[in-house]
Parts: structure tokens; C-alpha cells; sequence
């Protein structure tokens, strides 16, 4: 949702925002629908912003509920297969008479009472369990550009109808989207309240500040989110795509032909090659001459000379500073809504005006087939409160993939979790030394003779201090009995002599301190040495998540956070030791020759395994 425009101004009510009763809209066309995606439902959803990524992780959104009337004709033109309410979603949950705190509600034991939302619920799911419930919440009271911040704003308190929504439809998962100043409100007392009314339904919740930019979104957006689920999936955020390397106002822009004040196009530039953004955004749009709501502000002259003679990147106007020209090699600032009569906010980067509602969406990355109605005003307003599609897109994936790995570890857990360990050092009673040891030679001893050789040295060296003690000559002799390199014997009495007195460290920072350990072992002895919930992941466990979850993996894999990050998500909170151990007898058996193979009877797709 969107920020206020002018600090200095009193919130008004639009009045496009519906005050009478309720009402409800059957699907443009029903016959749009896709039975087989996974149903998502969207409060305050605005013109759809986050159903328009959501849609493109793979979900079908089947309702879309909002009290701003033209965000709702939008909602229908672009989600023809959804339902949508139009409304107070306080009226919509018939609670004028329920004066209870939240709290109150949601640890009543009374039956849940019936209202509109869930009668249209239930029409719309047809019988489908609702698998994500999202809200962008409207923030103005939270907001930085609303510097008349007060908690007793009854605005503040609309994620209330959120958890009433959240208990009434119990959805597998939730989203909720704010201003990154909620998080500071109240001294972080709306974060606080939130989470714990989710707690308390049975949800597990996470929150984080996301900037739309790193998501490759050609904008500086900072968001605050919450995840939530109520099912045992792992809560998984997405990777940034272009952090550090943001996507620029150029970038979106300068495909879409050039206008002067108060002209409009509906013809798509011809010249030049698209980039991949502008590619993008095209996508659906079936001819050139199918360009919507691209007509330039009626400036003054004034204005004009104003945006003509203010260089890309500084401000138009002294005392609103916000209001930049736009510069060509940078992400856009936030767009904004601008209450309820907005302006237009900033200037084109090369053209002596203001933008059109299209540059606003390209900015928003909203495609070009996405067609706002309710006249520029209004197209203003929508724009500026939407969530970017393109960042929603990567939060649904992120939530699909939590989806898969829940079925992921439970199938694993259930083909391998009674499956012997192939390695002895990682059985339920394995010492810390014997894991540590185990994992050295792992990796500098040929597969088919690992079990022996460790067999062979524990007995002969059956602690720390035996080794330490040993002359490094015999312990290598040993070792090339079985046709391993010499170096192994010295980088295991480096080890030894620096854990001799100490004994093997019990956490990772203290393990990668020592000599030839790094991440991917020292979580293996914290593990299976020490009894901690950490992931174990070797070779062959990376190319499994790499493959069925569509993990960009660096190399070295050990030092890749967002591996390591995925695979901690997705470890059972409980049943992590036989978990871990399954998932490397299940990727030892299903990888050979350094890759995956569909043929043998070997897997290729997650959706294989489980099939």
C-alpha cells in the first residue's frame, strides 16, 4: 500500500472509496480459471498488484477484496476469472456491533461467525483449500510521509480484519505487506501484536524489510513482510536477483514512445532492440498498437520549464524535495499514491514533463497488458499503493518452493529416514572426534574404500590425544595402506594438536577457526557430533537442491549463503538428525557421475520423486 504524498497534509477520504453496503462481483469470465494452481485470496488488494505476481508464481487468485472502487474495476479487468468485493472490510466482516479486542477473537472458542467474506470465500474456492491469504494493509498511519503519526489511527488497526480473515478462512499460508515504518510504530508494538495474533491462531510467522530493487524491480521500494504458515513448511524468502545491480528508469522507459504535456500514445516504439525488462513487460500485449494509459500530465508552461531546466537526479522543487527528476541510470524513487488528488510527482528522466500512468506501472513493473481504469488521477492512486508485481512474483515462488520442501523432507524422511547410515561416523553415537575425522577423510579418500580406511585409523586412534601423540610418519603409513595422500595425516594432526585439551568445538565459528574445516564440515560434526540442528550438505545434497528447487549454486558450494540459508529453512525442527542423514543416502543413491539422470530409474524432478 502506498505512503501519504504531502507530509504536510491532513489525511482526506477519497472519494472513490465505497461507503455504501458491500458489494459483491461475480467473475468477468469464470472460464479463465485454473483448477489445478493453488487459490490465493487478496485483502486490500488494490488494483492487484500482488495477485498479478502471484499469478505469475503459479497461483490462481480467486478473490480480490478493496473499498477503493476504481482499484476493484481494475481488479476485475485484469483478474477475469476471480471474484471481488467491493467495500469497508469492516463492513465485510459485520463487525460494526463487536466491540472485542482482537485478541478477545481470536482466543474465543464461539464458532466463527458467517459473514460476506466467507460466503464469497467458499463460492470462489468451490470446494479448493485456501492456500495463501495476502494483504497490503493500508499504512498511511504508519507511514514516514505522514509525519502526524498516531497509534489511535483507526487505519493502524486494519490488520485486525486481516487476522479476523485469517481465522474465518484458515489458510495454509499468509502475506502481509506494509511500509517499513510499521516496524518501528508503537515501538515495534504493531510487529509484536501481529505475530502474536498469528501465533496464537497456529501460525508460524517471520518478517523482513525487502527492497524492491534487488528483486529487479526498476524502483527503490523498502517494504516490510510477514510469512506465515500453519502447516509444517519451511519459511523460505526469496534471493535477491539484482542486488547491487538494480534495474534503471532508462532500463524501464525508453521503449515507450516519447510524448509532450498532455499528448498521449497508444503505439508502442519501433526502434531499437527491447531489453530484457521491456521485454517483459510486453509479454501478452498482442499488437503495437495496444498501448494503454500512456498520456502525459497537462503541465503549465511553468512546470514544463521547471522539469526542462532541473538536472536528472535533483529536485524540482525546494520545498518538497522528493519530487525529483528521475535519473536515467538509477532505479526510480518509491512510487507513491499522493492522497487523494495526487500530483505528478516526478519528472522524466529526458522529456520536459511529468509521467504517465504506464511509466508509473513500468516503474511499478507492472505489464503493459495490465490496463488501469478510472481516468490518470486515479491510475495515479492505484499505481502508487500497489505491491510490485515482479516482487510478488519471487515471494510466491519463494512460497511454492516452501510448499514443495515440505513434501520434499517428508517423502525423504519416509523412504530413507530407517535407512542405515553408509557412513559409520554419522550413526547415533558418533563422537565429535569421529565425525570430524570421518569428514577429513571424505573428502581426499576413494568412495569404495572410506568405510575401511576410517575403521582402521579410529581403532588405532581412537581420540584426540592418541593422535596428537602419534608419530605423523606412522599415521601417514597407515593412511597409504589405503591409498590416501600424505597430506591428510598433517592437516589431521593440525587439527588435533590446536582440540587436544579443548576437545572438538561445539559451535561454527569456533570450527572454521581451525585449519581445514570449513562450513559444510563444521555443520556435519554439529550435527552428528554434537546432536545440534544444523544442515548437513555435501556435494551430492547440493546438486539435489540445486536440481528440484532451482538453487543457483556459487562455487565453492560451502560458501554459498543462500544454500546454506535454504537448507536450514527446510531441516525439521525436531527431526533434523534422521532427516539430514536422509537426504545424504537419498542424494548419494540418486546422483552419479556428478549429475542427475532421468534415466535407470533415477529421478530428474522433484515432481518425479513424488510422483
Amino acid at each position: 500500500m502506498s505512503d501519504v504524498w504531502d507530509p504536510e497534509s491532513e489525511i482526506e477520504e477519497n472519494r472513490h472509496n465505497w461507503s455504501g453496503e458491500p458489494k459483491h462481483f461475480e467473475p468477468v469470465d469464470a472460464a479463465q480459471r485454473d483448477e489445478s494452481e493453488p487459490k490465493a485470496i487478496d485483502l486490500f488488494c488494490g488494483p492487484g498488484g500482488i495477485s498479478a505476481g502471484l499469478e505469475w508464481a503459479g497461483f490462481e487468485p480467486v478473490l480480490g477484496v478493496d473499498i477503493h472502487e476504481p482499484s476493484v474495476e481494475t481488479y476485475r479487468r485484469n483478474h477475469p476469472g476471480a471474484h471481488a468485493i467491493l467495500g469497508d472490510i469492516r463492513r465485510i466482516n459485520k463487525r460494526n456491533d463487536d466491540d472485542r479486542d482482537i485478541f478477545e477473537v481470536i482466543e474465543s472458542n464461539s464458532s466463527v461467525e458467517s459473514t460476506l467474506l466467507a460466503e464469497v470465500a467458499e463460492e470462489a474456492l468451490a470446494g479448493d483449500e485456501l492456500s495463501l491469504l495476502t494483504a497490503g494493509i493500508p499504512c498511511q498511519g504508519f507511514s514516514i510521509a505522514n509525519r502526524k503519526q498516531h497509534d489511535e489511527d483507526e487505519r493502524n488497526y486494519l490488520f485486525e480484519e486481516f487476522i479476523r480473515g485469517v481465522r474465518l478462512l484458515n489458510p495454509k499460508h499468509i502475506l502481509i505487506e506494509n511500509v517499513s515504518t510499521m516496524k518501528s510504530a508503537d515501538d515495534g508494538g504493531f510487529v509484536d501484536a501481529i505475530e502474536e495474533c498469528l501465533d496464537i491462531l497456529g501460525y508460524s510467522v517471520d518478517h523482513r524489510i525487502l527492497n524492491a530493487a534487488d528483486f529487479g524491480v526498476p524502483q527503490k521500494r523498502r517494504r516490510l513482510f510477514f510469512l506465515g504458515t500453519r502447516t509444517d513448511a519451511p519459511l523460505i524468502w526469496p534471493e535477491p536477483t539484482h542486488e547491487g545491480t538494480p534495474r534503471s528508469t532508462e532500463d524501464a522507459l525508453a521503449d515507450l514512445p516519447p510524448l509532450d504535456a498532455d499528448e498521449e500514445s497508444a503505439t508502442y516504439d519501433r526502434e531499437g532492440n527491447p531489453t530484457e525488462f521491456q521485454r517483459l513487460m510486453r509479454e501478452g500485449v498482442k499488437s503495437e498498437d495496444d498501448l494503454w494509459n500512456h498520456k502525459a500530465p497537462n503541465h503549465r508552461q511553468t512546470t514544463i520549464d521547471r522539469v526542462k531546466e532541473t538536472d536528472p537526479g535533483e529536485p524540482m522543487y525546494d520545498r518538497f524535495r522528493q519530487r525529483i527528476r528521475l535519473h536515467p541510470d538509477e532505479p526510480g524513487p518509491t512510487i507513491i499514491a499522493g492522497g487523494i488528488r495526487p500530483q505528478f510527482q516526478y519528472g522524466h528522466f529526458s522529456q520536459s514533463r511529468g509521467l504517465s500512468v504506464r511509466e508509473r506501472a513500468r516503474l511499478q513493473s507492472f505489464p503493459d497488458q495490465f490496463k488501469f481504469e478510472g481516468g490518470t488521477v486515479q491510475g495515479r492512486v492505484q499505481t502508487g499503493m500497489a505491491v510490485p508485481p515482479l516482487l510478488a512474483k519471487h515471494i510466491g515462488e519463494a512460497i511454492r518452493t516452501s510448499q514443495d520442501a515440505e513434501l520434499f523432507v517428508r517423502t525423504v524422511l519416509d523412504e530413507y529416514g530407517d535407512k542405515t547410515a553408509s557412513r559409520p561416523w554419522r550413526s547415533t553415537d558418533s563422537t565429535p572426534y569421529e565425525v570430524l575425522v570421518g569428514e577429513i577423510l571424505e573428502r581426499d579418500t576413494p568412495s569404495e574404500t572410506v568405510e575401511a580406511v576410517f575403521s582402521k585409523f579410529i581403532e588405532k586412534y581412537p581420540d584426540e590425544r592418541s593422535l596428537t601423540e602419534a608419530d605423523v610418519s606412522q599415521v601417514t603409513d597407515l593412511l597409504a595402506e589405503f591409498g590416501v595422500d600424505g597430506t591428510v595425516a598433517r592437516n589431521l594432526r593440525d587439527i588435533m594438536s590446536q582440540v587436544m585439551f579443548s576437545g572438538v568445538p561445539e559451535s561454527e565459528g569456533e570450527l572454521t577457526k581451525l585449519p581445514h574445516i570449513d562450513r559444510a564440515i563444521a555443520y556435519t560434526i554439529l550435527c552428528f557430533g554434537h546432536g545440534k540442528r544444523c544442515p548437513a550438505v555435501d556435494e551430492n545434497v547440493t546438486r539435489i537442491y540445486e536440481r528440484f528447487f532451482d538453487i543457483s549454486v556459487s562455487d565453492p558450494f560451502q560458501e554459498d549463503d543462500h544454500l546454506w540459508d535454504f537448507a536450514r529453512a527446510i531441516l525439521p525442527e525436531d527431526d533434523y538428525l534422521r532427516y539430514n542423514r536422509a537426504v545424504i543416502e537419498f542424494a548419494s543413491d540418486y546422483c552419479v557421475d556428478d549429475s542427475l539422470d532421468s534415466t535407470g530409474g533415477r529421478v530428474s524432478s522433484l515432481s518425479h520423486l513424488l510422483g
